[in-house]
């Protein structure tokens, strides 16, 4: 405890007055200066003294922006996903404009400093951010909030229709041990944008990225967010979505990488007839470690949430999934519905499930199911009386199951490098 506290300390110690954050920061500081902060989190995370230690080993070190590293990555963004609307490109947390592309169609997609926002703009923005996180006590977003290096603003005005993605690339050159990114994100009322963040490691040392996503869906307004690449390094990421009267959301994490992440990811559907997709796909292998928290929330009537996940778990690996559905007594005619289905593949591995219902409303139709257990012998005997060897046979099994999830990528190049990631997780297992 003392660790953390000190480290706390002299982290804090390079913030200074001036910072136009500095009452952020000290609030947050003092928050986690609480003696029991990390007794009181146990509960919500699985790995907590992990990540604290990780967090710890190394002093926090305030950084700027690096030189352009583009040239070192290790696949084009274009060449993936297919044409872009806009690359924006992060290293080590701050925006690269070398490395980073805008299309020339106006002024469709922005991008600013918090800093450099008009005046109205930021109070605008601070009045929805302190509404849906003014009073968060997770222990990571506080640490954002104490620590981040800069706020940036991705803005999609109205009435804006993108046939094309905007990439966010998060590049990670391992010449600071901690970074702490928050991107405030706004859909404009009736526009429709999809987004694929897709995080790269150039230096494999041990890392913490503590990131933080704040998401306001205006009414109307539809997004689809795919986050990719998982680190080789300790990741905690906290996504917030803010949805307003019809507006719908579409959001995929694939997790089969070197990964050892902490997803929080929590959406509140302020709004009649707002929709919330979820969908999730994890492969784990030797001692590699996933925490999914879900939350949705409905609080007006007549809204829709599905969350789909499914994990593959070998090895020593570790995963698990907490998905909470709460409905208001305000949100009658809610559908919400919540699936977790798990294979361990080895004796060592686990895997560890909580699905939570919390409902205030008598008109709803809301449920949760989840299914841990190993692959199903009698198709495993099936396929290798036909003459499929076992480790084929296996294979073909489970990519069948994750096969589920990605096949509810719209997105043909997408899908496709998802599937192929899958396989090559499968070849570890």
């Amino acid at each position: 405890m003392g660790t953390f506290i000190d480290w706390l300390g002299e982290a804090f110690a390079l913030v200074t007055p001036t910072d136009p954050l500095y009452s952020e920061r000290s609030l947050a500081f003092n928050r986690l200066s609480c003696l029991n902060i990390i007794e009181n989190q146990k509960e919500n995370y699985n790995f907590l003294q992990d990540l604290i230690r990780q967090l710890t080993q190394q002093a926090y070190v305030s950084h700027a922006v690096q030189g352009s590293c583009i040239q070192s990555m290790p696949l084009s963004a274009i060449e993936t996903y297919g044409t872009a609307a806009a690359i924006v490109t992060f290293i080590d947390g701050n925006f690269s404009q070398a490395d980073s592309y805008f299309d020339a169609r106006g002024q469709a997609v922005q991008l600013w400093k918090w800093a450099d926002l008009p005046p109205e703009e930021q109070q605008a923005w601070l009045n929805d951010y302190q509404a849906d996180l003014g009073s968060e006590e997770d222990l990571f977003v506080l640490l954002n909030h104490m620590l981040c290096q800069e706020i940036y603003f991705l803005k999609i005005n109205d009435t804006v229709d993108l046939k094309d993605i905007i990439v966010i690339q998060n590049i990670i050159t391992g010449s600071v041990p901690h970074i702490m990114p928050r991107l405030l994100l706004k859909v404009g009322a009736s526009s429709r944008v999809t987004i694929v963040e897709h995080n790269y490691v150039i230096d494999h040392t041990a890392h913490f990225i503590n990131a933080l996503t704040h998401v306001l869906l205006s009414a109307g307004a539809e997004l689809s967010y795919y986050t990719l690449g998982h680190t080789p390094c300790y990741q905690v990421h906290t996504l917030h979505c803010n949805q307003k009267a019809d507006s719908s959301l579409n959001h995929y994490v694939f997790s089969l990488g070197n990964v050892k992440l902490r997803m929080r990811f929590i959406t509140q559907l302020n709004g009649k007839h707002a929709t919330a997709n979820l969908y999730g796909l994890y492969g784990l292998a030797a001692e590699e470690k996933v925490d999914y928290r879900v939350q949705i929330a409905h609080r007006y009537p007549q809204s829709f949430s599905k969350q789909h996940y499914k994990g593959i778990v070998g090895g020593q690996a570790t995963a698990a999934f907490h998905g909470s559905i709460y409905v208001t007594p305000e949100a009658q005619q809610t559908n919400a519905y919540q699936t977790n289905n798990a294979i361990v593949l080895s004796p060592l591995a686990h895997h560890y499930v909580k699905p939570q219902l919390e409902i205030y409303a008598d008109d709803v139709k809301c449920s949760h199911g989840a299914t841990t257990g190993a692959l199903d012998p009698t198709q495993l005997f099936y396929l290798q009386s036909r003459g499929i060897d076992a480790d084929l046979a296996k294979t073909i099994l489970l990519e069948a199951f994750g096969k589920e999830i990605i096949d509810a990528v719209p997105i043909a190049e997408l899908k496709q490098y998802i599937s192929a990631k899958l396989l090559a997780k499968l070849a570890k297992l």
